[in-house]
């Protein structure tokens, strides 16, 4: 039978469970360099890949703690951990240093990988951290970085690991912060625009996320205003628009029933049970969405879709685009691949997914707090906004 796998955290003994890690990842040195002075380097967020590890920063943002959930499955089995650097100097920028230290009374890295440190610089590649790394970080600007723990081997004997890593920043002479600017895409076609840059259209703001069959995905800042509060649809993105109609009577049939009135006439009402447009009679899915689920159905069956539809013609872009909703793999994608300050900015209030997920269960895209999911990643009939995107050629 397998032992338990104990690990040493700073010194401190904590049995833990089988393969799993605790450490600290610790700010040092120059984080501030005088009372009178703005410069201040810390944690501005931090988010784990998987909801059973869990990560936090300290409360005066200066250190990270993580804890990973229990890896039983050798090599196929990791832990994953995002989290960013903000400089919040408006005057200096930062040059910050790694150490990463670990002690153990035997070689660790026959059972757990070495724990790795990657950057995301400004060519978009992860680069290996080591002791030498310098990463400059300029004022007003955030870094991304990514601890990933690997279990190699099933633990077969007691072991004690301790390990720790910290950071040590130094005020530079920078050109202070400046303000990225927003390209207009009714004016060039913003080729240049990173992933989760931001772009104008008319007087609305979207967000660049990624790309899909030739086309460039752009995601509004905010719900249209349709839904509650708004009886007459502004055809703008509005801050509280928090939702639109239940998904029982967006995305699904109103089937008809007999009734009786208070005099006993016959009449026809809904009937209590609701099925997807997306499937037949015999809830089976249909064919033109596919043949399992998850499936995509958004459509002109969508009551909403007239919604993006009159927004998208209202923004007079010039080049030709089509405007939708998210589906589920775009979610994926998108919360995946961008920053986490990105995924806080663009998941503000839920909006609903054009997937299916049974004959009856839509999408709806989770609000994050901290740059975690804090809802699961799918709804039935509850309230949720109406998010739309624009699809738009990508020049070869």
């Amino acid at each position: 039978m397998n032992k338990k796998i104990s690990i040493v955290v700073l010194l401190l003994l904590l049995s833990i469970g089988f393969a799993a890690v605790t450490t600290n990842l610790i700010l040092n040195g120059q984080a501030r360099i005088g009372a009178n002075s703005d410069f201040d380097v810390y944690f501005s967020n931090a988010m784990s890949y998987n909801d059973e590890d869990t990560i936090e920063i300290s409360s005066d943002k200066h250190s990270l703690n993580f804890n990973t959930r229990l890896l039983d499955e050798a090599n196929n089995d990791k832990s994953i951990f995002l989290y960013e650097i903000t400089n919040g100097s408006m005057e200096f920028d930062a040059n910050v240093t790694f150490n990463l230290n670990i002690n153990s009374s035997i070689d660790y890295s026959d059972y757990i990988s070495t724990v790795l440190l990657y950057l995301d610089p400004e060519n978009e590649t992860e680069v290996e951290i080591t002791n030498e790394t310098v990463i400059n970080i300029p004022a007003g600007y955030t870094k991304q970085g990514k601890i990933i723990i690997d279990l190699k081997k099933n633990v077969t004997e007691n072991i004690q690991i301790s390990f720790s890593v910290s950071m040590n920043v130094t005020a530079v002479e920078g050109t202070g912060y400046v303000e990225p600017p927003i390209c207009d895409l009714s004016e060039s076609n913003c080729d240049s625009v990173e992933l989760g840059g931001k772009v104008k259209v008319g007087d609305e703001i979207f967000y660049y996320v990624g790309g899909r069959d030739q086309k460039k995905i752009y995601i509004a800042q905010y719900n249209l205003g349709v839904g509650n509060g708004f009886e007459t649809p502004t055809n703008k993105q509005e801050p509280t628009a928090d939702g639109v109609t239940l998904g029982t009577i967006a995305f699904q049939n109103k089937k008809m029933t007999t009734g009786m009135d208070d005099d006993m006439n016959p009449i026809e009402v809904e009937a209590p049970n609701q099925t997807g447009y997306w499937v037949d009679d015999s809830n089976q899915l249909k064919s033109e969405y596919g043949s399992s689920y998850p499936a995509d159905v958004y459509d002109s069956n969508c009551i909403f879709k007239q919604y993006v539809d009159d927004y998208v013609a209202s923004l007079n872009v010039s080049e030709e685009v089509d405007g939708s909703i998210l589906t589920k793999d775009m979610y994926d994608y998108i919360y995946t691949n961008l920053p986490t300050d990105k995924l806080i900015e663009i998941f503000n209030s839920n909006f609903w997914l054009g997937t299916a997920t049974s004959y009856l269960f839509v999408g709806e895209s989770p609000k994050n707090e901290n740059g975690r999911r804090i809802t699961a990643n799918k709804s039935a009939i509850l309230v949720s906004g109406v998010r739309p995107i624009l699809l738009i050629d990508n020049p070869k």
